[in-house]
């Protein structure tokens, strides 16, 4: 999970994964290419990446793809989303 390094502080880093479960590493480790992906993506979004996995981490998990057609049908979304991560819910994430 080294690769989450590259998105977060090391206090952040250390933060998330201190709350993680034995299967939530295992879904990050199986999972580091969308992962990548869609960390990659929310970053040029300039969203924070920080309260995105330390309160809604499972949406890197979903199909990049997916996540972006989301997004692009509410294209007011993107302010609401660097307001705060919990506005995911309002696209259905």
């Amino acid at each position: 999970m080294e690769y989450l390094k590259n998105f977060l502080t090391l206090e952040e880093y250390e933060q998330f994964v201190s709350q993680l479960t034995d299967e939530d590493v295992s879904l990050f480790l199986t999972h580091e290419e969308n992962v990548l992906l869609v960390l990659k993506y929310f970053k040029s979004l300039e969203l924070n990446l920080f309260d995105l996995l330390l309160y809604k981490y499972p949406i890197v998990f979903d199909r990049l793809d997916s996540i972006k057609e989301k997004i692009e049908n509410h294209p007011n979304i993107i302010p609401l989303l660097k307001e705060d991560v919990s506005n995911f819910d309002l696209i259905g994430l």
